[in-house]
């Protein structure tokens, strides 16, 4: 019910949603293994999912506790996206660049994921040349991966369209007033990713 209410109300559900997380894995209800071993996305889905309602250290508690439960072969990328996440929000932008940069998961969505917050740090440090760098690997990566959905595409081509946008202005390349770039975001309804922190980054434009 949580999950599918997500892209709704976002806040108040992912609340929801980390309260039964903590509450089965605190009585060692939640069933997450496979073949002995803890399910990556499961894993991944906690982590995240208290990350985006500020329960960074809960996050970073999790984490750290069972990511050795994880197959051996995916543990130590998984650890170091998790512990350059919580870098990222503790705003150590450097220190976070230095783990994703060691940083190994094979599937299409880490990668994706990973790419994605080399473009939140970058902007949020103002280096907006690796941005830009960072934002035509990005693209040239969803353009040749064949195996993604065309709605998943488009959504983080979305993303990238109004990143590029919020970047110029930010910088000073463009002159877009937030009323204009708030109101191409919202354009998009529900078919754009991290939809919120674009909306948030709004502010760093003068």
């Amino acid at each position: 019910y949580c999950i599918n209410n997500i892209k709704f109300n976002s806040a108040k559900y992912r609340a929801e949603l980390h309260e039964v997380h903590r509450k089965s894995i605190e009585l060692d209800l939640l069933k997450l293994y496979k073949e002995g071993y803890l399910n990556l996305l499961k894993f991944w889905n906690i982590f995240i999912n208290s990350v985006e309602i500020n329960q960074v250290q809960w996050a970073e508690e999790f984490a750290e506790a069972h990511y050795s439960d994880l197959e051996p072969d995916i543990r130590e990328g998984a650890i170091n996206f998790a512990r350059a996440i919580v870098a990222y929000k503790k705003q150590d932008y450097d220190k976070a660049l230095e783990i994703l940069n060691r940083t190994k998961l094979s599937q299409f969505l880490f990668k994706l994921s990973i790419k994605t917050f080399y473009l939140r740090i970058y902007f949020e440090k103002g280096d907006y040349q690796s941005a830009g760098f960072a934002l035509d690997s990005y693209k040239q990566f969803l353009y040749k991966n064949k195996t993604i959905s065309d709605t998943y595409r488009s959504n983080y081509l979305n993303f990238a369209a109004m990143y590029n946008e919020i970047m110029k202005a930010a910088s000073g390349e463009k002159r877009s007033t937030k009323e204009e770039l708030l109101e191409k975001i919202e354009s998009f309804s529900s078919n754009i990713h991290s939809k919120q922190w674009l909306l948030e980054m709004i502010d760093h434009i003068e």
